[in-house]
């Protein structure tokens, strides 16, 4: 028996051409890109700021953690990372069918303050990918990007994503600006998710600037990406079953992506417990989680 083997969470690495092509010049020195100071070392921009940088290319290279001191650079980036059809011999390599992509230094985009900064690179970006894709003689697929700074702007890119042709949309889990996943105002991006057929991604990253169960404790890089990806995640489930997004959009699918799969029973468990004992607090609720 063969068994086709998927790639739910494969990354690609941003180039240049999407921040200097894709991104309006008017918004260009406040999106996410990547270029070197005058020593050849990476730079991270975000809000006009620019950040000394190695672990973004360290983190998306095999190699890259060996030697902490001689650290890849951005332009280290393998081609699979970027070009589809590069992207078709590795997984040819690996034995993979078919791969889902995300981003990676643009998972940051929800680090960008000025919402129309954020709409236009999270547009960018997805107009980006899905040209990858479309090189991907229909074994790549992508999700894409909502800038949730403003409700308003995700819903309308969620439009844009379906159009496309993406197969569903990702957003981090922190809080924007304090928003949670089960506020009401959140009610007709949920539905235009659902009523594209769309599926919803819950994905993040560490080193984020946004306020987090990670930065607000710990600075050390260890500590912080040890919890950010498991912590944020239980956290965001939280808030999407208990807080009763399901509950209100029964056709909506989410995953929660990057963050192991251990902590799920106990989550669950945990849940179905508390309605239980303290259902009461929940009263939307009409079913155990």
């Amino acid at each position: 028996m063969t068994h086709r083997v998927i790639d739910a969470d494969g990354h690609i690495c941003e180039t240049k051409e999407l921040w200097e092509e894709y991104v309006p010049s008017s918004y260009r020195d406040h999106t996410i890109r990547m270029d070197k100071d005058n020593n050849g070392c990476d730079r991270f921009w975000i809000n006009g700021i620019a950040y000394e940088n190695s672990l973004s290319a360290r983190a998306c290279l095999p190699w890259g953690m060996d030697d902490p001191n001689n650290p890849p650079t951005w332009d280290d980036i393998i081609p699979g990372s970027y070009d589809g059809k590069a992207r078709l011999a590795v997984m040819d390599e690996e034995g993979l069918a078919h791969a889902l992509l995300f981003p990676s230094i643009y998972l940051r985009s929800g680090d960008i303050t000025d919402v129309n900064v954020a709409a236009a690179t999270c547009h960018g970006y997805n107009e980006w990918i899905a040209d990858m894709c479309r090189d991907g003689k229909g074994r790549l697929d992508a999700v894409g990007l909502v800038p949730l700074q403003s409700v308003e702007a995700a819903t309308k890119e969620v439009s844009h994503i379906s159009n496309l042709g993406l197969k569903g949309i990702t957003f981090r889990p922190e809080r924007y600006n304090g928003l949670a996943l089960y506020d009401e105002a959140l009610v007709p991006f949920w539905n235009a998710i659902s009523a594209h057929d769309l599926f919803a991604c819950v994905h993040g990253s560490f080193g984020v600037q946004m306020p987090s169960f990670a930065n607000s404790r710990y600075t050390n890089r260890f500590f912080t990406h040890m919890i950010c990806h498991p912590f944020e995640q239980m956290a965001a489930c939280l808030d999407i079953i208990c807080g009763g997004v399901l509950e209100r959009h029964p056709d909506l699918r989410v995953a929660f992506l990057e963050s192991g799969l251990g902590w799920l029973e106990y989550w669950l468990h945990r849940m179905d417990e508390h309605f239980e004992v303290m259902g009461s607090e929940t009263p939307w609720l009409t079913r155990r989680p």
